[in-house]
């Protein structure tokens, strides 16, 4: 009888480990789990969790990883946005005047407003760029991939450029 019980005991300290391993596994899954998800969303700027990256009429999520913004409110003036994993920017309000958007995997700029100032976008892998603002008093594009050199000596060629391609895809319909 003794022999029984002492199996039985046994039996039941090895179910009891084999459970709390199975519960551990399963908890580190989990946590494994959350962390991703915690990271993922914590790389993409919503308009839930926006307001921890503005302060006035500024907007600054650099060196944050992120790989996605939704939306920018109007009113924000300056986006700082280096330094990260974006590929595309939503559409840009009309206030900014300064966008900083150096170092990130970025193929194209959205339509610029007509009231930016300052354009930083060096570091991206930009294949061209849009109409740029004859406002613009500081510009910085090295290190993409253009098919030619832009700075502000030649930005007016630029512009005239976009606007010919822009007439020829209309007519070679």
């Amino acid at each position: 009888m003794s022999v029984v019980i002492r199996r039985r005991a046994e039996y039941g300290n090895i179910v009891r480990r084999v459970d709390s391993n199975l519960t551990l596994k399963k908890y580190k899954v989990y946590l494994v789990i959350r962390n991703i998800i915690t990271i993922f969303i914590s790389m993409v700027i919503t308009k839930e969790n926006i307001n921890q990256f503005i302060e006035g009429s500024s907007m600054d999520c650099s060196n944050k990883g992120i790989t996605h913004i939704e939306y920018i409110p109007d009113g924000i003036t300056r986006l700082y946005c280096w330094n990260n994993k974006l590929t595309e920017l939503p559409k840009l309000p009309e206030s900014l005047i300064s966008l900083y958007c150096g170092d990130n995997k970025l193929t194209e700029l959205p339509i610029l407003p007509n009231s930016l100032i300052g354009l930083y976008c060096s570091n991206n892998q930009l294949t061209s760029l849009p109409k740029l603002p004859e406002s613009l008093e500081y510009f910085s594009c090295q290190y993409n991939n253009l098919p030619y050199e832009i700075t502000l000596n030649n930005l007016k060629e630029h512009n005239t450029l976009i606007k010919r391609k822009l007439i020829l895809s209309r007519i070679c319909v």
